[in-house]
């Protein structure tokens, strides 16, 4: 077996770290739930939406586009202004929305990501 040169990421499908901090990029996120609950249920996606406005305005993230499927959701996002991080505010929206579902270890830990180069990425 050849050696790579490549570095090893320790969560090779997410971005590095100063990527979520850079107010205007534009990145989508997929989180996936690893219980059984169907977020796509009106009421488990109603209180999803509120916890993602509720926790993108506390934390100066514009939400752009989101789509809710049964096991996992999209949302393509962007930071308002400086100080802010895209990957906290995930942190905190998987927390609230847990909480407002009272549904402890809903999420998986992790979460992919890739930045949004122009209008025709999103498709």
């Amino acid at each position: 077996m050849q050696e790579s040169n490549l570095p090893v990421r320790h969560h090779p499908h997410r971005l590095a770290a100063e990527h979520y901090q850079v107010p205007g990029t534009v990145l989508a996120f997929t989180m996936a739930a690893k219980r059984r609950l169907v977020l796509s249920e009106p009421a488990v996606a109603r209180a999803l939406c509120e916890a993602m406005g509720r926790v993108g305005r506390r934390r100066q993230v514009r939400i752009h586009a989101y789509c809710i499927m049964p096991e996992h959701v999209h949302v393509v996002c962007s930071l308002a202004e400086e100080g802010g991080d895209l990957a906290k505010w995930v942190w905190y929206f998987k927390r609230e929305s847990a909480k407002a579902l009272n549904a402890p270890g809903l999420w998986q830990r992790s979460f992919r990501d890739r930045t949004i180069w122009n209008a025709d990425a999103i498709t």
